[in-house]
């Protein structure tokens, strides 16, 4: 005699006004998250990281404190991020163009070595700012999704596309508050 197996729970998509309340093992619609054009880029996997907001308090005694807790307490959802070609080629061009501005610093690390001392601040300041640049478009380049929420059977994300967001249904009412 065999066990069969239950029906697996259907697992939602829903939209809650800018927000989206994804199951956790759902499959995003094969829209582009920032046009709703077809997703002809294929899926980006994204690892979302959450921690609730009273963590941030720990940046007042000091970073190591923050960065630690941070860690532990964190929640975590792998997504598939589906992109329309425009999109995909954005995100690949924006990554390349971080990468060359951090490298880029490097050569002013290099000049320095050869600059006289009167013009030392300025290889420092540039090697410094071209480095925060490239940072943060690698931060900008990434950015599709914001996690608003994380727990152990959803999470809410904020920052998808209205055309996207008017492709799910709304949350129904039966589902509990969330956030």
């Amino acid at each position: 005699m065999s066990a069969s197996n239950p029906a697996p729970a259907p697992v939602a998509i829903y939209r809650d006004g800018k927000d989206i309340i994804v199951a956790r093992g759902a499959q995003l619609p094969p829209a582009c998250i920032k046009c709703g054009q077809p997703a002809t880029g294929g899926l980006l996997l994204k690892i979302f990281y959450w921690h609730e907001r009273w963590v941030y308090f720990l940046l007042l005694p000091g970073v190591i404190w923050y960065i630690i807790a941070a860690y532990v307490v964190r929640k975590r959802m792998d997504l598939a991020i589906p992109l329309c070609g425009e999109h995909r080629i954005r995100h690949q061009w924006l990554r390349q163009a971080a990468i060359l501005m951090m490298i880029a610093s490097s050569i002013f690390v290099i000049i320095s070595f050869f600059l006289p001392p009167d013009y030392l601040a300025y290889a420092i300041f540039s090697f410094f700012g071209l480095l925060l640049a490239g940072f943060i478009t690698w931060l900008i380049a990434g950015q599709f999704l914001r996690p608003m929420l994380i727990n152990e059977s959803l999470g809410i994300f904020r920052g998808a596309g209205e055309r996207f967001l008017a492709q799910l249904p709304q949350k129904p009412p039966s589902l509990a508050p969330l956030g």
